[in-house]
């Protein structure tokens, strides 16, 4: 009887051992991406020029290339509310521009 309570407790603790360890590693995923968030916006505002070719997604490579790379620190907000308030003239348009 003991020895079945003893490979339960293990059990409990190897369980709780993963499932921190799980927890430690989502965390440090979740850190890692915010704190390259800028980073990933970057790309994702160079794949979207290269998929969608075409003068309205020019701004993109220019504001990546233009202002946000050559600043020191992460861009403040208002780069960020420009390229928020230009990705969504451009859904605006597009979207009429295929009505």
């Amino acid at each position: 009887m003991d020895y079945e309570n003893q490979d339960e407790d293990e059990y409990t603790a190897k369980k709780l051992t993963c499932m921190k360890l799980t927890e430690r590693y989502f965390s440090l995923l979740s850190k890692i991406w915010t704190s390259h968030s800028e980073k990933i916006c970057y790309l994702f505002m160079l794949v979207a020029t290269i998929c969608n070719g075409g003068y309205l997604y020019l701004v993109y490579p220019a504001m990546v290339f233009g202002s946000a790379l050559i600043q020191e620190n992460r861009p403040g907000k208002t780069f960020w509310y420009t390229v928020i308030i230009y990705t969504q003239i451009m859904i605006i348009v597009n979207f009429f521009v295929q009505l």
